[in-house]
């Protein structure tokens, strides 16, 4: 099971977007996977057509998962998602704010890890939406992942936001050596646009190969999909099987990393996971 987390430390750069486009890139390739909305605004939960947590058709959601991780709360929590029978959602709402404290302790930010480890049956993926702060959520997201997705645009205070969030990943490295960045992911790409082409010049001179190929366009095909509550993979014009392609990449990418990942661990990880028994013997 390989868990990827994606954050942005600055709101509005198309995060979630490039959550649900991975997501949409998993299913079409009939890859079993567990979508996880940590922010509570809710936009991945909305756009998947899963009721919120906390409500009667949403069940504990995920901020019900944090207050007690145990392996019928994980269960009850989990809801299919029309896009797909490969897909179940941890669903996210308003509630889950109230687990994003400042300063946590090690106890609180290992509960959403230990809550994926009982996800029954176990996915091949799990995508994490995170909020765009560095709280206990984004933190508990880095806590359980292997894989780090960040997310920014080419404009001026987003740069500064990757900067932030990269050195949020690095940190959170020290303490759990599994945890790697994939990369950073350029969203809402402009061809043309004199600025767009600056920051993107300026994105590769700060990160060099950590800026993940390709970039992605700023098409309204992607607005229309998600207003649609559509996987962009199902949404019927060029400019979204032009950006279905590129999230195909992207994925491509994500589970390459993974596998070398899991090739130089070896027996390191051992074949009982990180905890003791879960991942590492899938």
């Amino acid at each position: 099971m390989l868990v990827a987390s994606v954050l942005s430390l600055k709101g509005g750069v198309g995060k979630t977007t490039v959550t649900l486009g991975l997501v949409s890139a998993a299913i079409h390739r009939g890859m079993s996977t567990v979508l996880v909305d940590l922010d509570p605004q809710t936009n991945s939960t909305l756009t998947v057509d899963v009721p919120p947590g906390g409500t009667a058709a949403g069940g504990p959601g995920v901020a019900g998962v944090l207050d007690d991780p145990r392996r019928g709360v994980v269960a009850d929590a989990l809801r299919p998602s029309p896009w797909s029978d490969l897909l179940r959602v941890l669903p996210g709402s308003e509630d889950t704010e109230r687990h994003n404290h400042p300063d946590p302790g090690a106890k609180k930010l290992a509960r959403l890890q230990t809550a994926l480890e009982k996800l029954d049956p176990a996915p091949e993926l799990v995508l994490i939406d995170c909020p765009p702060s560095l709280g206990q959520l984004t933190r508990s997201s880095l806590w359980a992942a292997d894989r780090a997705v960040l997310v920014t645009e080419p404009s001026l205070y987003a740069v500064t936001g990757v900067q932030r969030a990269l050195e949020a990943v690095q940190q959170e490295r020290t303490s759990r050596g599994h945890l790697q960045p994939l990369g950073v992911v350029v969203n809402r790409v402009r061809p043309r646009v004199s600025e767009h082409e600056f920051r993107l010049a300026e994105l590769r001179d700060l990160f060099g190969p950590l800026i993940l190929s390709p970039t992605l366009p700023d098409r309204t095909a992607i607005q229309q999909a998600e207003g649609a509550g559509t996987p962009i993979h199902k949404w019927p014009s060029a400019g979204a099987k032009e950006v279905a392609g590129m999230f195909d990449q992207l994925l491509d990418r994500l589970l390459r990393s993974g596998r070398t990942g899991a090739a130089r661990s070896g027996s390191g990880r051992g074949g009982s996971g990180r905890g003791g028994s879960g991942r590492g013997s899938r």
